[in-house]
């Protein structure tokens, strides 16, 4: 049969162009193309040809054949990323777990396109998440998705297991929901201390607050992280920091630029044992007799008559 189809701007897969394409296909809808294998079948996907698919497959179509390559017509929708054709043929049955000449499946065509919907759908129709990895690509997904942690989390429960190449991909993304995620599954467990600092680092460099903390909670350099914090201003940020050890001086300075009285008092209490001659140090610098007086009264320091001797010439 022949079909004339008319796109539109807004037509299912690629932008049309408003003009008439003539798709023509052989009336026998298994008749193999003997050049690359191939039914009409293929070429109604290929056109993103939804119609003319519905047609073949009403006409017993076979739609789990395959081509030279070993690809199936849904493998090769889900490699061109057209949805609407994918999700057809998954409602129709085709074999989700099919695997071309190159081990890839529709499952990891669909999450390297980023078709988060897809990939649920094949997900949700009996796809293995074991085959290729697709977490692999999946981590790689916008994300904005919506869909990307919902479906993360299905490929998790279908056996994929996260290492530290995900985790670095997902910081660099500035990803923190998938961040969470991942970084409580088993599979993550052995990531050491410097692999976290690592990792840090990328989120310092995004400026993003929330994986610098979790990062430091697991591990990651404190003392690097303090000093981050105190850049950023961030006292939830360096208190996190302080709990896991971190030199408190650069708090302590903060406090005293910042006329942070409190927190001044809990840098240098005796859990986190911030140094007093230092603190005196930076009041002096400052300027800041408020704090040097607060402190004359609590402060056994060396250097506090030498301090005020400078601090009055």
């Amino acid at each position: 049969f022949r079909r004339v189809l008319f796109r539109s701007t807004g037509g299912v897969g690629q932008p049309g162009t408003g003009q008439a394409q003539n798709f023509n296909y052989n009336p026998d809808v298994n008749a193999i193309d003997t050049i690359n294998g191939e039914t009409s079948l293929f070429q109604a996907v290929r056109n993103n040809d939804l119609s003319s698919i519905y047609t073949m497959l009403s006409k017993k179509a076979d739609i789990n054949k395959r081509n030279n390559k070993g690809e199936t017509p849904l493998l090769v929708s889900t490699q061109l990323n057209h949805p609407e054709i994918s999700r057809a043929l998954i409602n129709l049955k085709a074999d989700v777990n099919a695997i071309d000449n190159r081990r890839g499946s529709a499952l990891v065509y669909s999450c390297k396109a980023g078709d988060t919907k897809t990939a649920q759908l094949l997900l949700a129709n009996g796809a293995n998440a074991k085959q290729g990895n697709p977490l692999d690509f999946a981590v790689n997904i916008n994300r904005d998705d919506e869909n990307k942690v919902a479906l993360i989390n299905d490929l998790l429960k279908g056996g994929c297991v996260p290492n530290f190449e995900h985790m670095k991909k997902v910081v660099a993304l500035d990803d923190f929901p998938t961040f969470t995620t991942l970084k409580i599954q088993p599979g993550l467990q052995n990531i050491q201390p410097n692999q976290y600092t690592e990792l840090m680092n990328q989120a310092m460099i995004n400026k993003n607050i929330d994986i610098v903390s979790e990062c430091i909670l697991k591990g990651a350099d404190s003392n690097k992280g303090m000093l981050f914090a105190a850049k950023e201003n961030n006292k939830p940020l360096m208190l996190t920091c302080l709990e896991k050890g971190a030199n408190p001086n650069p708090a302590v300075d903060f406090c005293i630029r910042n006329n942070d009285m409190d927190f001044f008092t809990i840098c240098l209490s005796d859990k986190y044992k911030g140094s007093r001659d230092n603190a005196l140090k930076q009041c002096v610098k400052a300027q800041n007799i408020a704090f040097i007086d607060r402190k004359s009264t609590r402060l056994n320091s060396s250097h506090q008559i030498i301090a005020y001797a400078v601090f009055c010439l």
